[in-house]
């Protein structure tokens, strides 16, 4: 999946450092250019993140799953440099309607980011090859 998202990939420079059934953990570092006019990390970037987290956990049982809505709780800043690290699990599934929580933390372990996520999954696999 990783291989043919760009967005994540290259633009993000995200790494998914573990993935299993409902779960996914991911990181990136901020860089200069994910600075808003305050000089700190754009609160779309850490959202990206979370997403991003949230589609590999949600694509974790086959199917290709989308987000339908989310909603982000930003706790404190994030400045050029850190380590901005988002783990996402499966709260619930039913039927084709999931519901998932990531968590982004920093370098130290604080709380920056708290998301929630909706998803759908599609009748198509994430991957067309089923992997």
């Amino acid at each position: 999946m990783l291989a043919v998202d760009t967005a994540t990939r290259e633009t993000l420079g995200i790494v998914v450092e573990e993935m299993g059934p409902g779960y996914a953990r991911v990181s990136m570092t901020v860089t200069e250019a994910m600075l808003n006019s305050a000089k700190l990390c754009h609160g779309g970037i850490v959202f990206a993140l979370a997403d991003s987290a949230s589609g590999f956990a949600g694509c974790s049982h086959g199917p290709q799953a989308l987000s339908q809505n989310a909603s982000i709780t930003w706790l404190r800043t994030a400045h050029e440099g850190d380590t901005l690290t988002a783990v996402a699990r499966d709260i619930a599934w039913q039927g084709r309607t999931g519901l998932l929580d990531v968590t982004v933390t920093n370098q130290k372990g604080e709380q920056v980011a708290l998301f929630r996520t909706q998803m759908r999954r599609m009748a198509e696999p994430a991957m067309p090859d089923g992997g």
